[in-house]
């Protein structure tokens, strides 16, 4: 990006990248703001600015003012984020993202050693029914550090809702990294609540 972006009343018809071409570039914001991204269809996965990424880098870019509403893997940045994806410096504003199952306000949905790192939301996050995560919905395998967060989290139907990773969903070797995170959620709301991070497995 060379400067801010404005969006009011214009909804993205698709987002970028999807499963049969995901986004497999290098996005740079250069600290710009993407303003009233919009995005809703209650039936589509893997929605969010990029819908899914392949070995994809995205970097010091802003969402402010989004709306996001989609099915599973709904993310503000990130839908489904795959095989050493990096988004890092990227932050979500004032916005608001709803899905069914796997929400976040950064990645709805990380795996393949994706890294996610130092960015920033205040954002509200609501699942309809399973996962809901303040930055990251669920991991099998990724790095998720140096990132805060301090909007409101909501799991809807008993599901589980956390200020930053709302579950590991399996066991993976080597297992996924955690670390040097700051939760400062206003709420955190659902059936099974965690500040960090829900595992699958009893050690972790």
């Amino acid at each position: 990006l060379v400067d801010d972006i404005q969006l009011t009343a214009t909804e993205m018809p698709a987002p970028i990248g999807n499963l049969s071409n995901p986004f497999k570039g290098v996005f740079k914001g250069q600290g710009h703001a993407i303003k009233g991204f919009t995005f809703s269809n209650t039936e589509e996965n893997n929605v969010g600015l990029f819908g899914m990424t392949n070995a994809a880098t995205i970097q010091d870019v802003m969402l402010k003012g989004a709306n996001v509403n989609g099915n599973a893997n709904a993310g503000g940045i990130v839908g489904n984020a795959q095989n050493y994806s990096l988004i890092q410096n990227c932050a979500v504003i004032d916005s608001y993202v709803e899905g069914r199952d796997h929400v976040a306000s950064i990645v709805a949905h990380a795996q393949d050693s994706t890294v996610i790192k130092n960015n920033f939301s205040n954002s509200e996050v609501v699942s309809r029914q399973y996962q809901a995560g303040g930055m990251v919905g669920t991991i099998l395998l990724a790095v998720v550090e140096k990132n805060l967060f301090t909007g409101k989290v909501t799991c809807k139907n008993s599901g589980m809702a956390s200020g930053l990773v709302s579950r590991i969903d399996a066991v993976v070797t080597p297992a996924p990294i955690v670390r040097n995170n700051l939760v400062a959620a206003t709420e955190v709301n659902g059936g099974e609540t965690y500040t960090l991070i829900k595992a699958d497995w009893s050690d972790r």
